[in-house]
């Protein structure tokens, strides 16, 4: 008989998404930071295998609760603070955590908002 993996696809649809995807796919509702360069930022993710060996990708760039952009130089800090409030997607391999944070996590959409920003 095959097995009943319906509970842990339930579950999977019940996790809570990440404030930073929000930020992803609705970019003009939030503020950037803006490089001396021209560019903007807006995660700048990162990627990293937590205590307990679990893949995390997560934004270096968080929303705070007072709305504004908080950019963190340490990313186990930032891994931290992040896993606090549920803003990160964890990974099977560091691996696919990596390429995420790279830039995969990057829709169609979000690209097209920043070229013409």
């Amino acid at each position: 008989m095959p097995e009943d993996n319906s509970k842990a696809i339930i579950a999977e649809l019940r996790k809570p998404v990440p404030q930073y995807q929000d930020r992803i796919d609705n970019p003009a509702n939030y503020p950037v930071i803006e490089r001396d360069t021209g560019e903007k930022s807006t995660h700048l993710m990162a990627a990293e295998i937590d205590e307990d060996g679990v893949s995390h990708a997560f934004p270096m760039i968080v929303m705070m609760p007072n709305k504004e952009l908080k950019e963190f130089t340490n990313p186990w800090e930032a891994m931290a603070y992040n896993k606090s409030i549920g803003n990160t997607t964890s990974f099977e391999t560091i691996e696919e955590a990596v390429e995420y944070a790279e830039g995969a996590y990057k829709t169609p959409e979000f690209l097209k908002y920043f070229e013409t920003q």
